[in-house]
């Protein structure tokens, strides 16, 4: 029997995963957390909170196992002791080989889909990345991508397996090389971790965009019966009622086989290439895009889903002033212009800043469900403003440009007559 070594105590890998059950059942009973949210971190919590356990890379594989087991639902939620130790043994100890090669085992699993890193396709990029480093930076590093990965398919996306999940080809790879240019690998990793995790939602709801037509409100709310509805509800902008809301995934493209390339869709194609050669630029927007994708990703890679909500909200306050301090009744202006119903998003906009005020300060006791909620509709916001200025900027050639185009008025009788005042003034002060 393989033991594990504690500064303090010992116990069996056994006694440890039973314990770990027990854990896990007991918190799934109580409703602070179920199997299919569990992550890298809630079980790095149960695996190791009491325990003093010298973190070799023995502990890392038999965390990376457990954490498997749950990622890929292969235990209920009535699970108990017996089944998780089947698993283990299964997938642990009749692969263990000699104590040298005990990452080449953690990296076999990764290959073989057994670890859900693999979900992402980037096995063949990711094992360039880490084959020079250490191992147990090696380990670090995917311990990151697999709490990422948790975060993207079971919080803030939709669940998206390998075998119909959505790709963009080609320029999913050029995206995917811009963010591995920094001489830190492990920056460079995460980097381009959160550029690929982004990048996805961003395909996808690109791809949602231009397959259905807007509804007359200007919304990118789609019909209930073309959207795979998620467990959050929306205020629907002319009835005023609650109503499931689903976020970028459609039915059709769950069919098992069915793998959409985005480089073939020749609307979404153009977009992406708008998109990219944003991205690789060196003139504006290039660096705020970078930053702001790098700021959408760690917001949403937050566990804590109020302080997910918090830095989500600071992302758009960066992407609507682009860095600056501007008084707030500027951001909501800004991000409700891209609305056809302004009236309507600068309302629920100033609510979710009434939102995010009550939890700075403290004086509003959000709970979880509700967290969740108005996170996943701030989300939504966020995501349209961010691929506006990624994916259909203005073509304005600096920040002041920006700001100046999302600050004129809403009223187009207004505009006229501006143009109307700089047209007379053209007139008076024409070259001689």
């Amino acid at each position: 029997m393989v033991k594990i070594k504690y500064k303090k105590q010992r116990k069996s890998d056994i006694d440890l995963i039973v314990e770990t059950a027990k854990k896990l059942r007991i918190r799934n009973e109580n409703n602070s957390i179920s199997l299919r949210g569990a992550g890298a971190g809630d079980i790095d919590l149960l695996l190791y909170s009491r325990l003093d356990i010298d973190p070799d890379e023995e502990d890392y594989i038999l965390r990376s196992v457990l954490f498997s087991a749950v990622a890929s639902n292969e235990l209920s939620d009535d699970f108990s002791a017996e089944d998780l130790l089947n698993i283990v043994r299964k997938k642990y100890w009749e692969k263990k080989t000699d104590k040298s090669n005990r990452y080449t085992v953690l990296t076999g699993m990764y290959l073989k889909g057994e670890l859900p890193i693999s979900r992402l396709k980037l096995h063949d990029c990711l094992i360039q990345r880490l084959k020079p480093l250490k191992s147990r930076t090696q380990a670090r590093m995917i311990d990151s991508h697999n709490e990422a990965v948790r975060t993207i398919h079971f919080r803030h996306f939709p669940r998206i397996d390998d075998d119909y999940c959505v790709t963009a080809g080609s320029s999913e790879k050029q995206l995917f090389k811009i963010f591995v240019s920094a001489k830190n690998a492990e920056i460079a990793y995460r980097r381009a971790l959160g550029a690929f995790g982004e990048l996805r939602g961003l395909l996808s709801y690109l791809m949602n965009r231009n397959k259905h037509s807007r509804m007359s409100t200007g919304s990118y709310r789609q019909s209930l019966n073309d959207v795979r509805p998620i467990q959050f509800s929306t205020v629907h902008q002319k009835s005023g009622e609650l109503a499931e809301q689903g976020l970028w995934y459609y039915p059709e493209w769950s069919k098992p086989g069915n793998v959409q390339d985005l480089d073939s869709r020749p609307v979404v194609k153009k977009n992406l290439d708008r998109g990219i050669s944003v991205l690789k630029g060196s003139n504006f927007p290039s660096a705020h895009a970078r930053r702001a994708l790098r700021m959408y990703c760690d917001s949403t890679d937050n566990l804590d889903l109020r302080k997910a909500f918090l830095e989500l909200w600071t992302t758009l306050e960066f992407i609507t002033t682009l860095g600056k301090q501007v008084p707030h009744e500027k951001v909501v202006r800004r991000a409700s212009s891209i609305y056809k119903d302004k009236a309507h998003a600068l309302l629920y906009l100033n609510h979710y800043r009434d939102i995010r005020n009550g939890m700075v300060h403290g004086y509003a006791d959000y709970d979880e469900r509700f967290a969740e909620r108005v996170l996943f509709q701030l989300n939504r916001d966020v995501c349209a403003f961010l691929d506006y200025f990624v994916f259909n900027q203005t073509g304005s050639s600096s920040a002041t440009e920006f700001e100046e185009f999302f600050d004129a008025p809403f009223d187009n009788e207004l505009i006229k007559m501006r143009l109307q005042v700089y047209e007379r003034v053209l007139r008076f002060r024409r070259d001689p």
